[in-house]
């Protein structure tokens, strides 16, 4: 009966152990899924004007304004992430 007593802490840490690794897992998840619209947008942006270099000045520059925004966007995700809670 004792040794059973004695087994019940490290249970809880095992259980807490693994409930922190599938937080960590999920977030990880998560994360991935936030980046991938935004990198799929400035690699198409910027497959576009690598592909067609004589886009007009104006359409040339709302691709690049959008890069950049989805850069950002990306560098927000990332900085969250980085943040301790």
């Amino acid at each position: 009966m004792n040794q059973i007593h004695r087994d019940i802490p490290t249970r809880r840490v095992l259980i807490n152990g693994r409930e922190r690794q599938d937080m960590a897992d999920n977030e990880f998840t998560d994360i991935i899924f936030d980046l991938r619209t935004p990198l799929t947008s400035v690699r198409s942006l910027s497959e576009i004007l690598h592909d067609y270099p004589d886009i007009n000045g104006k359409k040339r520059q709302e691709f690049l304004d959008l890069i950049i925004h989805q850069t950002e966007r990306m560098s927000g995700i990332i900085n969250r992430a980085e943040s301790p809670i």
